[in-house]
Order: C-alpha cells, then structure tokens, then sequence
C-alpha cells in the first residue's frame, strides 16, 4: 500500500528549470524557450487564505488540461496556512495521495472536506520563509469512479521573508546621543510571544526600569523600555535582543542590530547671583544664574524668570563666560523691601539641546528704605578720599555699569532644507513617461483600466461596453514605473529572460526602491510582436481571455483586484525582445 509519506516528492519546476538555462543560452535559444515558456505571474496575498487550485472535470471527459494551472505564484504572508484543491467531483483519495509531489520536499498533512471533492495541504509546522513551492497533483489521481486526470495539476507560492526588528531611541539628539530621560522600543514587523520578547531583551550597562508591551500577555509587536529613574549621564548603553525569537507563525525573527547609544552631559545649575536667601540686596543690582555647559541662548533666556512680589519682571539679558553665564538686567529698580524670585524652568536647554535636569528656585529679598531722621545743623564734612575700585573676584558677575551694553540679539535659526521624502503615493499619477516607450506604457494603461472597469479590449484595441465592474481604475505610480518596473523591464528584454525572479523578487524590487508595504502583484507580458505597442495589446488580450478559465487566471485576478490602487508600468525592446512588467500596489 503507497503511503503519502512516500509519495511526497521532489518534481522539477519550469521557473527552476527554464530560467537558470535560459541564463545560460544564446540570445537566438533563450528568445525560442522565453517564449515557450508563456506568460508567469506572481500575486501577493492579502490575507486571503487558503490559496486554491482547482480542477474541474467536464461531464464527459477528464478533468481540463494542465496548462491552464500553472505555475500561478503567490506571496504569502502566513507560513502556516494550507493550500486548496478544489475538484468537482469525489476523488479517490489513495490514489491522489500517492501522486502529490512538493518541491522543496516537505512534511506535510493531507485532509479531504466536501466529501471528497477539497483536498487540503498543510505544512507540518510551517512553510519555510523566502522559498518556492510547487504543490503538483499528478495525472495518476483518479476520481472516485476511477477516471484519470486528463494531465497533471499544479499550483505554486513564494512564501515570505524573516519576520523583521529594529531597536530605536525616544527623541535622539541631533548629534545622535540621547537623553538621560530616554525610553526603548523594539518594534517588530509581525507579532511575537510577550514573554519570549520580554525574555530576550538587554540593556547593557543593566537599567532598572519597566517593560512593557502593547498587549499585556499574549503576542505583541511592539516592546517598550522605561528606566525607573533615567539613564546615567555621560554613559554609553547597548540595548539588544538576545537568543532565536519566532514570530506567531513559526517564522524565525532576522537578527536584530542591537543599538549603541550615548547619553550626553544633563546642564545644571551652578548657583544664582545674588545667592539664595541673601538678604537686603541692592534694588539697582543685576540677576544672574550659571550652568555647568553652554546653553542654548534663546531657549534658557525664555525659561529664565525672575518675579518680584508675584508679578514677572521686564529685563534685557546677557550672556557671558562662553554662554554658561546668563545676566538679567532689569529695566527699572527692583521692588524696596521685597521677596524677589529666580526660577530656571525645565524649558531650559544645553547648546546641543540637552534639557535641562531639573528646573531650579532661589529667592532673596532687597533692602528697605532707610528710616527718617530729625533735621540737623549741617556741619562741613571734609571729602572722603576716593577708595580704588575693588578687583572683582573670579566667578563673579562685575557691578554695574554706568551705561547699559546693548544686549545681544540672537539670530534668526537659518531653515533646514528640506528633505526629500522616499517614494511615495505622492508621485502617483503622472504619466511616468520617462522611458523611450512611454508611449506603450501610457497606451497599456488604457488597457488595464478598460478591462478593470467592466470593458473588453477589442483586437484593435477598442473598449467595447466600458463600465459596470465598480472597481476604480489604476492611479499609474511614476515612482514605481521609474524605479522597478521599466528597470526590471530593461534587465528582462536585455538577457532574453521571462521570469519573476531575475535576481530577487518583486516584493524585493518594491521595497529596495521604498515601497515597504507587503500588498503588491506582478504581471509580465514577454509576447513577441511587430511593435511595443502590438506586444501591450497582445499581452492584454491574453490576460483579458483569463477571465473564463476555471478558476479565472491569476493575471486577470490581479487586474481585477479591487485591493490594488497603483500600478507601475514599465516596457522595454531589446534585440528583438520585448518585456512588459506591471506591478500593481496598494500603499
């Protein structure tokens, strides 16, 4: 008796086996096996599982020939979920079992519903992450009254990547370093088990502090470090992921770069002029306070305050000693006999934008008016000899001048340019026409758009009956178009090759360009014809035809999924190839 463990073998692929020797070829043989080898196509998942395949017998034959299944590529976001073939009539499960066949070989389990008719295929445990699998059932399979598969049938996935990590700071400093009062976040790009986060993380020095993640138990995505009391100054600090972490699917998470931080210099205050809880101090005398760094003038000006009697004084201020000394001048005489205030708020800042690291208070209170005294017979009164002026100590402020200096102005910030931002859905909607056929690529756009809304493409290229789909039309992405579809276009029609996976694959092609977001397709027309023009409308028509296989193509679900809002086009002729990409994208 055949077992299905036994029955799980390795088959060859055509996108494994056509493409490397295609590589290897004349331009003459690759452009003869490029075309034989058809149209391919890759779609990615939105999480829509399980993906299916199905085979649906007529009534008095085999089930429809096999070239209608394959291979239909797919980007998964599970790596857990099972793969569908959906039959029309009972199948004969010894007999298909015996004759499935997996490449990469895998462990998996079978499992049959509808009475027979849909055969699930799970991985025992999981998919491999960034692998390609074809799942093929082989003409062996009979159905339950014993009539053969006309063919055999295939379908086939590329399944995703690692789960990613990054370990970031909360509000770095311009010059990298960061706060004492900084936070950690580990963000990864799936959910992971809290515990085993939690479990994994480091911070070196060793901090106590909180870690909390964005669900109490359970899986998370996010982890946050708070330190209990702030991290030391001047101090460097690694924080990192320890051991093999997997994500909720079984996926292993990528090796996380630990991040490597440096904690600046926290500014204080040194000490108030006049000091505090001086008392019957000089109305006329000037108010100063020292930090231990530079100061950013503007900033610690407005968090110097300084009251008298509760009310805020009006001043102009100074600043000395390589901007550690800042001097307020009141414009008038400070208040006889009262409590004056000096307060540093924590608005106050170092030069490098270091806050401040903790808002100081001093008081001191000036002198009364003296008492009246009974009026006397003047005597002359020799004059007193003039003292020398007094050299003022080290550290301290000088006494006031007879005339004001004009206090200093800073200057206006000059404005930071700014930065280009990464492609985006803002360059959508130009016409992307950078390439030499941009013409073709604007032409196919028309196309696409027809069959999306409800129309056909006529063998002249006419819209015949346009409307009624309610699926809105494509918005052509000049940035996709410019940076992955007519490169990869160019590389396709200059090396003969039909392929998806020339070098990586179009998730990779998107995301290496800045498009990050994990829902994109890619359709690929690699037809020969007279003309740029004649290849988009021959390719279109193929993929229009799709729509009365069973199941429909995978390049007219593409074209027809209303997920999708962009579309990068690019077309490209070289020596007589002609390629058409066209990668659809949803932000």
């Amino acid at each position: 008796m055949r077992k299905i463990a036994a029955a799980i073998l390795a088959v060859p692929v055509l996108a494994a086996i056509y493409f490397p020797v295609l590589r290897r070829r004349g331009v003459a043989i690759r452009a003869s096996l490029a075309v034989g080898a058809g149209l391919l196509i890759v779609v990615a998942a939105l999480g829509t599982l399980p993906r299916t395949a199905s085979a649906l017998p007529p009534v008095t034959a085999g089930p429809v020939a096999p070239e209608r299944f394959g291979p239909n590529v797919e980007s998964r976001e599970s790596l857990g979920g099972p793969v569908a073939f959906d039959f029309a009539t009972p199948m004969d499960e010894a007999s298909v079992a015996a004759a499935i066949s997996i490449d990469p070989e895998t462990p998996v389990t079978l499992a049959w519903l509808d009475g027979g008719r849909t055969l699930m295929v799970s991985p025992q445990g999981a998919w491999a992450p960034e692998t390609y699998y074809t799942i093929t059932v082989g003409a062996a399979a009979r159905d339950s009254a014993g009539a053969p598969l006309v063919g055999s049938l295939q379908t086939a996935f590329y399944t995703r990547g690692l789960t990613g990590a990054r370990i970031v700071a909360t509000g770095p400093l311009p010059d990298g370093r960061v706060a004492p009062d900084t936070a950690f976040i580990v963000a990864f790009d799936r959910p992971v088990d809290v515990a085993a986060a939690r479990a994994a993380f480091r911070i070196e020095p060793p901090v106590t502090g909180d870690l909390q993640g964005d669900a109490a138990v359970g899986p998370t995505e996010k982890l946050t470090f708070l330190p209990a009391e702030g991290l030391a100054p001047g101090t460097r600090y690694t924080v990192s992921i320890a051991g093999r972490l997997l994500d909720t699917d079984g996926a292993p998470v990528a090796a996380i770069q630990p991040l490597v931080v440096e904690t600046v210099v926290t500014p204080t205050v040194v000490r108030f002029r006049p000091r505090a809880g001086t008392e019957d101090v000089d109305p006329a005398a000037d108010i100063s306070v020292r930090f231990t760094r530079p100061m950013s003038k503007a900033v610690t000006q407005r968090a110097f305050v300084v009251t008298a009697g509760g009310a805020a004084l009006a001043g102009d201020y100074l600043w000395a000693e390589n901007d550690t000394v800042l001097v307020f001048k009141p414009r008038d005489p400070l208040p006889q006999d009262a409590d004056v205030v000096m307060s540093v708020t924590a608005d106050a800042a170092g030069a490098d934008g270091t806050p401040i690291a903790a808002p100081v208070t001093a008081r001191f209170t000036t002198a009364a008016l003296p008492a009246a005294t009974p009026a006397a017979t003047p005597k002359a009164t020799p004059a007193p000899t003039p003292k020398p002026t007094p050299k003022p100590t080290p550290g301290t402020v000088p006494p006031k001048a007879t005339t004001k200096p004009t206090p200093k102005t800073t200057p206006a910030p000059t404005p930071k340019p700014t930065p280009t931002p990464a492609p985006s859905a803002s360059t959508a909607g130009s016409s992307g026409g950078g390439g030499p056929w941009a013409s073709a690529e604007r032409y196919y756009l028309g196309l696409l758009n027809c069959t999306r809304g409800g129309g056909l493409v006529t063998a002249t290229g006419a819209c015949s009956s346009p409307g009624g789909s309610g699926i809105a039309p494509l918005v052509l992405d000049a940035g996709i178009s410019d940076t992955v579809s007519r490169p990869y276009a160019k590389l396709l029609a200059t090396t003969a090759v039909c392929s998806h996976f020339d070098g990586g694959n179009p998730g990779d092609r998107l995301r290496n360009a800045g498009y990050t977001s994990y829902r994109w397709a890619e359709n690929l027309g690699c037809e020969s014809a007279p003309s740029a023009i004649a290849s988009a409308l021959g390719t279109q028509l193929y993929f229009q035809s799709e729509r009365s296989w069973s199941p429909p193509g995978g390049h007219w679900v593409n074209m027809m999924n209303p997920a999708y809002t962009r579309v990068g086009i690019g077309v490209w002729v070289s020596g007589g190839q002609i390629r058409i990409v066209i990668d659809f994208y949803h932000p």
